[in-house]
């Protein structure tokens, strides 16, 4: 699938590695900071993106940031910042909660593509699953139903009415097929998530997020039966992340396993303070993240 976006900023030569370097991956155009022109821009074009690459940036070229978000929201569209360290860092502070991804350069346009890809499959890969899961249960629901009525009028005698047995409604039945556990897989590494979903997907449903704003925006709006937390990410780490989860009443019983690279023995204490349902160093073993996983779902 070939994303679109809209590229914004001063910074001349990330816009032309964008054409450059995305063509085939990425349909882009540019628009103004106007705020007129980014709205008509977004609208008529439907980015999926919305890129504001950054540089040497002041408090009045980010005055209208929140109202670009609103723009941003309403057409679904992702806010993606580009630059420095110090550019992004100043960014987060000027407009907190504006950008859903943030790229901190130097960074080579493939990871960037990756970056942004990992982050909508995260997204739009949980609703495709949703929209085949809510598939399967409606199946279920006919396939069952059917049987019942079948069974119904072969026990029935000529010219008696038929009435549905009342030990188990169709919702009772439904309710007693085994569903597959939920695992929301949080790390900033897109390698990283794609090798957990690898060594997962058969056995569980996964979703996968690259960053702690967008695990709790998920924990928001949808349930999950554990969290796999990366200790380690830039930004919000893994502590403030599960103080975040732990903080609110949607989510505060989520059991959530620390993974990390982490092998000097006084980190690891500290992490384990911070008391965290268990805890798996990378490289990640598979037979031992579901051995833990068995564990901690008691599955």
């Amino acid at each position: 699938m070939r994303h679109k976006a809209v590229l914004v900023g001063t910074q001349q030569s990330a816009l032309d590695d964008f054409f450059k370097q995305m063509d085939g991956m990425l349909h882009c155009v540019t628009s103004s900071l106007r705020l007129e022109d980014i709205e008509n821009h977004i609208e008529f074009f439907k980015p999926d993106f919305f890129i504001f690459c950054m540089k040497n940036e002041t408090a009045l070229t980010l005055q209208n940031m929140r109202k670009i978000k609103q723009i941003c929201n309403k057409h679904r569209t992702y806010f993606v910042i580009l630059g420095s360290a110090i550019d992004c860092a100043f960014f987060k502070k000027a407009a907190a909660g504006v950008a859903d991804i943030v790229l901190e350069k130097p960074m080579a346009m493939a990871k960037i593509y990756e970056k942004l890809q990992v982050f909508y499959d995260a997204l739009h890969g949980q609703a495709e699953i949703d929209r085949i899961s809510d598939s399967v249960r409606m199946s279920q629901r006919e396939k069952l139903s059917d049987n019942m009525q079948k069974m119904m009028s072969e026990s029935t005698p000529a010219g008696q009415q038929m009435v549905a047995p009342q030990q188990m409604t169709v919702e009772e039945a439904l309710a007693a097929i085994p569903q597959k556990k939920h695992i929301l897989v949080v790390d900033d590494d897109p390698g990283m998530l794609k090798l957990i979903r690898s060594q997962l997907e058969d056995d569980y449903e996964v979703a996968t997020a690259i960053n702690g704003a967008l695990a709790l925006r998920f924990l928001a709006h949808k349930t999950t039966d554990l969290v796999l937390l990366d200790y380690e990410m830039p930004g919000n780490d893994g502590a403030m992340i599960l103080e975040n989860i732990r903080g609110h009443e949607f989510s505060k019983n989520i059991p959530v396993v620390f993974l990390t690279g982490v092998t000097d023995a006084a980190r690891i204490r500290k992490a384990l303070a911070l008391k965290p349902d268990g805890y798996l160093l990378k490289p990640i073993d598979k037979a031992t993240l579901v051995a833990t996983l068995r564990e901690k779902l008691k599955a």
